[in-house]
């Protein structure tokens, strides 16, 4: 049996976790939650350089759901360029509590976090995002 997911959160911010030891952290999956209106993505270890390649700050960026290969996603998109957007597909297996439907057009807060240890989190970057269309889990 697979061991439960803990976020502990503080309001809208996240105080720990033990996704960082799981598996899918481990392959360097990101992980997508929600609470208190706020979007949070987990960026595990691997997959922390990823974050130097997001176009800056104040880009208008997007979230909508998706299917790619036949499996539902989560889909950030960046406005960089209208004609080939800077995209990001997090699998909806790795997410929990998204938004429900009608929340389309509101802009929502969207941080993500990396390791400071074994369960502890650090905020690296903190961005606003519209939801393009309801998020579903």
């Amino acid at each position: 049996m697979a061991d439960l997911l803990v976020i502990a959160n503080e309001g809208a911010a996240i105080a720990r976790t033990n996704y960082w030891s799981s598996p899918a952290a481990r392959a360097g999956y990101l992980y997508l939650s929600a609470a208190a209106g706020t979007l949070r993505i987990l960026v595990p270890a691997p997959t922390e350089p990823r974050l130097a390649e997001l176009p800056p700050t104040g880009t208008p960026v997007e979230i909508s759901d998706d299917i790619v290969n036949n499996r539902p996603v989560y889909r950030l998109a960046w406005r960089v360029d209208p004609d080939r957007p800077y995209q990001l597909v997090i699998d909806q297996r790795h997410g929990n509590g998204i938004l429900p439907p009608g929340e389309e057009g509101r802009i929502v807060p969207l941080v993500w976090y990396v390791a400071s240890s074994e369960s502890g989190v650090v905020e690296r970057r903190r961005e606003d995002v519209r939801i393009a269309r309801a998020v579903q889990p």
